[in-house]
């Protein structure tokens, strides 16, 4: 069994993996920011607005998938990787821009 090191080793020296870490990251980045623009005050709404935007992102994954293309199977967790991503991009577009929920007065 490999140790850690020799995978992060194999990792580096692949250059096939960054492309797609870039695709990952700015897919997260746009629909993170589309979490955000769609934030409103009432709960149950936002959390609709999670369930569309995992939806689409299941079906983005089943057509233009990174690791999981045309096999519906398996593109949930890349699915469920690209929307955890977006909303913690959402999340800190909270932390840095502040959120529209919060009243300052």
């Amino acid at each position: 069994m490999p140790s850690i090191t020799d995978l992060l080793r194999r990792v580096r020296s692949n250059e096939d993996v960054w492309p797609s870490v870039r695709v990952l990251l700015w897919r997260s980045l746009l629909l993170g920011i589309a979490l955000n623009l769609a934030l409103t005050d009432a709960p149950a709404r936002n959390l609709r607005y999670n369930a569309i935007a995992f939806i689409a992102t299941y079906i983005w994954s089943y057509y233009d998938g990174i690791l999981t293309i045309r096999n519906w199977s398996t593109c949930w967790a890349e699915a469920l990787v690209l929307h955890l991503f977006a909303v913690q991009v959402s999340n800190v577009l909270i932390i840095l821009l502040g959120s529209p929920l919060i009243a300052t007065g």
